[in-house]
C-alpha cells in the first residue's frame, strides 16, 4: 500500500483499485476516481475473470486475476468494492487486513456481526471504511406503517 492517511496528498493522488464489476455503479465510481484530482485509477479485479477483464478494458487499467495481488500493489491506497453483496465481507476484510482504505456500495455486510468485524478491522489498521448511501435523504424518514418504534427510524 502506498500510504495509510486518506487525507494526505503529499505523495500525490491516491491510487484506487476497482474490486468487482457486478454492481450497476461500478463503472460510475471508477470514472469518478479517474476524474477526481486527488485520486487515480490503477487496477481492477473481479472474481469472474471475463467480467473483470472486460471491466478493466473499459476503464483502461490493468486487470489483476488475484485479489491478494491487487491489495499488495504499492500503488493501491484504497479500493472501491462493487462485488455482489454476498461477497462484501470477504473482499472488504481482505482489503482492510492489507491496510487499504475501502469505499463500498451498500450493504456493508449481511449480518450485524460481519459488519462489526469489518469495523474492528478498519480501526485496527487505521483504514477508512465508507459505505455509499446515495439515496439517503437530508431529513429523517417516517417509519414504515405498522412500526411501533418511531425513534429507530429517526422520526
Amino acid at each position: 500500500m502506498a500510504g495509510n492517511d486518506p487525507t494526505s496528498a503529499s505523495d500525490g493522488p491516491l491510487g484506487v483499485a476497482i474490486l468487482g464489476f457486478w454492481h450497476v455503479h461500478a463503472d460510475g465510481y471508477a470514472q469518478e476516481a479517474a476524474e477526481h484530482p486527488g485520486t487515480r485509477l490503477v487496477a481492477a479485479w473481479d472474481p469472474d475473470p471475463e467480467r473483470g477483464r472486460e471491466g478493466a478494458a473499459r476503464l483502461g487499467v490493468p486487470y489483476e486475476p488475484e485479489l491478494a495481488a491487487v491489495l499488495a500493489r504499492d500503488d493501491v491506497d484504497g479500493v472501491s468494492v462493487t462485488t455482489a453483496t454476498s461477497e462484501h465481507p470477504e473482499v472488504i476484510a481482505a482489503a482492510l487486513d492489507a491496510g487499504v482504505h475501502v469505499f463500498t456500495e451498500k450493504l456493508l455486510a449481511g449480518t450485524e456481526q460481519e459488519a462489526a468485524d469489518l469495523l474492528k478491522r478498519a480501526a485496527a489498521q487505521g483504514a477508512a471504511l465508507v459505505v455509499s448511501l446515495p439515496g439517503s435523504p437530508s431529513r429523517p424518514r417516517s417509519p414504515p406503517r405498522g412500526s411501533s418504534t418511531r425513534a429507530r427510524w429517526g422520526a
